[in-house]
């Protein structure tokens, strides 16, 4: 169950951005943006499985646990703007959004 909340997160996620790269909708993300976008996927495809692995420990020590709701956090709010970007790409098809190069120059 623990690992649902973590994965959940993570998993969504990366359906979301795998659909910024490969869906027609999202053809005019290109350069530096398409660059991040795949960066971020791939991170956290490789950060899926160290969660999967720290859900099935029952105690963690506090730097694993940190890490863990970090990632999950990072997670969430990449979640958010990803999904802002969505809804702006949607409603404006003539300019690429500033969510994600926004979200990148933090």
């Amino acid at each position: 169950m623990l690992a649902d909340a973590y994965t959940g997160v993570i998993n969504t996620l990366l359906l979301k951005l795998s659909k910024l790269l490969e869906d027609h909708e999202y053809t005019k993300i290109k350069g530096a943006v398409r660059n991040q976008v795949t960066f971020l996927r791939d991170e956290l495809s490789s950060m899926k499985p160290v969660l999967e692995m720290l859900a099935d420990v029952e105690e963690l020590d506090p730097l694993k646990k940190e890490w863990r709701d970090n990632v999950r956090e990072l997670a969430c709010d990449i979640e958010d703007y990803t999904d802002s970007f969505m809804v702006n790409v949607n409603h404006d098809h003539d300019k690429l959004p500033m969510g994600f190069k926004g979200f990148f120059h933090r």
